[in-house]
């Protein structure tokens, strides 16, 4: 691929992945914190949740969200570049970045990793009961 079509590629793909990741991490918590009704097929944002919630965590819901999908976008554009390039090798890294490409782009990367995050607590937490003499704050 040359120069100018790398570029103009990168751009556009630059824009959607912003674009795309600006309104994942504008609309987030309305997104995957509403009330959904499946005999109306309507969304109800959940006002009460906003008065409850402060500032700060609307804050850094949408960060949060919004990197998430960065993330997932900037992943799906190296298996993509990838693909362009060589189409005869895609590994498990490929595979792995494709993985974390779909679950960015689709939204779930913040719940994903902080999931993972959470599992890891757990699995310390376990193997410290394990440990003769450890005992756990509480």
């Amino acid at each position: 691929m040359d120069g100018t079509k790398f570029t103009l590629s990168f751009i556009l793909f630059s824009v959607v992945a912003l674009v795309a990741s600006g309104l994942y991490g504008w609309y987030a918590v309305k997104i995957f914190l509403s009330d959904i009704d499946p005999r109306k097929c309507e969304m109800h944002s959940s006002d009460s949740l906003k008065k409850r919630m402060p500032f700060c965590w609307h804050m850094h819901q949408i960060w949060l969200n919004f990197a998430g999908s960065l993330v997932g976008w900037a992943c799906l554009w190296f298996v993509g570049k990838r693909i362009v390039e060589s189409p005869t090798y895609f590994g498990w890294e490929y595979a792995l970045l494709a993985l974390i490409a779909f679950i960015g782009v689709t939204g779930y990367f913040p719940s994903t990793a902080v999931g993972i995050v959470q599992a890891i607590g757990t699995l310390v937490d376990k193997f410290a009961g394990l440990i003769p003499g450890a005992k756990k704050e509480s």
